[in-house]
């Protein structure tokens, strides 16, 4: 969850609150992460409000949502993240390619889990060939 709310951010974090409203909507959140088995994480978006800016950002109009790039992964929006990461992979990487080692959106499944091909044997099974190593896949996050 996005909020340009600070306060409920910490309170939700922290696990409670002193004001009565703001306890219970923690309480309704963490009573919905239990009921429904999943982990919620709430994110702090700053607004120019915050800053006393009624002129900019959320307040100016703009959908928080052009702020929170969740449709973009880490390479797309820092491009030479790959050049700098580069330096301490390349010892675990097998490939001299190290462009090979990192994986498309659907990439994952097959070399994600180190299969590299296959076959059938001889009950018509296919069975995967296997090729272990280190591969490096940054969906964006919707898509993780």
């Amino acid at each position: 969850m996005f909020t340009d709310n600070l306060v409920a951010e910490g309170a939700f974090n922290k696990g409670t609150s002193s004001s009565w409203k703001l306890f219970e909507l923690v309480l309704r959140l963490r009573l919905l992460e239990i009921n429904a088995g999943f982990k919620i994480h709430i994110i702090h978006i700053a607004d120019g409000l915050s800053r006393g800016d009624c002129n900019e950002g959320v307040m100016k109009g703009v959908s928080m949502l052009n702020y929170v790039p969740l449709d973009t992964t880490c390479f797309q929006r820092s491009p030479s993240l790959k050049e700098k990461i580069k330096w301490c992979l390349a010892p675990y990487l097998k490939a001299t390619n190290l462009d090979d080692r990192y994986l498309m959106e659907l990439d994952w499944f097959n070399s994600g889990h180190d299969i590299v091909g296959g076959c059938l044997n001889e009950e018509n099974v296919w069975v995967p060939k296997y090729d272990s190593g280190v591969n490096i896949w940054c969906p964006a996050p919707a898509a993780g």
